[in-house]
Order: structure tokens, then sequence, then C-alpha cells
């Protein structure tokens, strides 16, 4: 019994992660097209290239730093961070591609190289705030 328990407790930890993987994944564009209204804030908060970084930068240092929090192992690991990091970056690419239903273009490639640099960014801030908490414990 305490298996059990141990085990729903674990994944009820995880709820706050796998809701952010969920909404990381979805297909907003989608959703701009099913209401028009959110269509045109997306529009207007994601206006151009630099919009749209900033949106994966964003993103992607979020993820990072609660794969971090939720998984201690990965502190260490700053490889398989970034290959979890670019395992989902090419998850997200690969959906948006079967939404727009069209090929691949270097702008994905563009997705992929910011999503990783939000991921490097999680990692050196998680690092330094871990750091800093040790330096100032007595």
């Amino acid at each position: 019994m305490s298996i059990l328990n141990r085990s729903t407790q674990q994944l009820l930890r995880l709820w706050p992660l796998g809701i952010f993987l969920v909404i990381s994944l979805f297909p907003f564009g989608w959703l701009g097209e099913q209401w028009p209204w959110f269509g045109l804030w997306l529009g207007q908060t994601l206006r151009g290239p630099l919009g749209h970084g900033i949106a994966h930068f964003s993103l992607f240092l979020l993820l990072g730093l609660l794969l971090l929090w939720f998984f201690p192992r990965l502190r260490s690991r700053l490889g398989l961070s970034l290959l979890l990091g670019l395992g989902l970056g090419i998850a997200q690419e690969g959906i948006q591609l079967l939404y727009k239903q069209r090929p691949l273009v270097w702008d994905e490639l563009r997705d992929l190289v910011v999503d990783l640099v939000g991921m490097i960014a999680a990692y050196g801030l998680f690092a330094g705030m871990r750091s800093c908490t040790k330096r100032h414990k007595p």
C-alpha cells in the first residue's frame, strides 16, 4: 500500500510540469483560428520574428527551470537537459508543422536554436540561484 501511495505522491508532485508540457506543445496558432479574439491578441503579442523568438526563449527558460526543479539529477547533467529541451522543441515544431500542413523551413531551425538558448539560460540561472543560496546560508 505504501508503494502505491509513494507513486501517487510522486505523480501528484509532477502535475505542474505535466500541465506546462501540455501547454508548451499545444498549437496556439490553431486556437487563434478557432477564437479570433485570441488570434488577434496572439498576433499582436508575438508580432514579427523578435516577438516569436522571445516567446520561444521564455517558454524554454521556464521549461528548463521546471525540469531542474522537479528533477534534481539534471542539475549536474547539462547535456541531458539540453537533449530533453531539444526533444521537446522538435516535438513542438513537428506539431506546428502538422497543424500548418507545410514543409520544414529554416524558421524551425532558428526556433530550435532559440529553444536551446532558453534551456542554457535556465541552467545558468538555476546554478546562479543555487550558488547564491549556498553562500548566504549560515
